[in-house]
């Protein structure tokens, strides 16, 4: 995994908040964990170019050419419906918010990855129209990992952090509301060292 790159970053945010969740007992833990585990293959993929030797090994079971130029797509498709479903339950829950940039980050993402993969077969060859196709793909990949990444740290900055942090200490009993404070002897200081009885 590559912790410089978004995905990477993404799953490690989401690692933390799983781990954060866990020891509370809450039930959306496996979830991100779930979360971590994905964004770390994607980091993983981009290093080893996995999908690119799923393609060499799919060529005999789908014929390259048009939208199947690049025959992975056919194994990611309904892996990105089976994510779709299982996490829908997941968006309802965490804060609105959230939900959306998770969304609309999603959708930027297989929408290059994806869906320009599919656009783009037709035009595979060094032609601007591919040129294009592939600058766009990688800039919605880049631009919809990083509203990820926005997302879960956003949202372990305004959940995990905040539920995490130590209670306010309670007023001393001594400690008047306006700063002064009682003596043994019952008298009272105020802010300014003076003393009344």
């Amino acid at each position: 995994m590559v912790l410089g790159d978004p995905p990477g970053a993404i799953a490690v945010v989401s690692l933390g908040i799983s781990l954060a969740l866990r020891r509370r007992g809450a039930p959306l833990r496996w979830y991100w964990g779930g979360l971590a585990a994905v964004f770390a293959y994607l980091s993983i993929d981009e290093l080893a170019q996995v999908h690119e030797e799923a393609s060499r090994q799919l060529e005999g079971i789908a014929e390259p050419g048009g939208a199947l130029h690049f025959p992975w797509v056919v194994v990611a498709a309904p892996l990105v419906a089976v994510f779709v479903l299982v996490y829908a339950r997941f968006l309802w829950r965490i804060p609105r918010h959230i939900a959306v940039l998770l969304v609309l980050a999603g959708v930027l993402y297989v929408g290059g990855a994806l869906g320009l993969e599919v656009g783009g077969g037709s035009f595979v060859g060094f032609n601007r129209t591919y040129v294009l196709l592939t600058s766009l793909e990688e800039l919605l990949e880049m631009v919809g990992a990083a509203l990820a990444l926005y997302a879960v740290a956003r949202y372990a900055d305004e959940t995990v952090r905040t539920d995490d942090a130590p209670p306010a200490t309670a007023p001393r009993t001594d400690q008047r509301v306006d700063g002064g404070s009682t003596t043994a002897h019952g008298s009272v200081s105020s802010v300014s060292g003076g003393t009344a009885r």
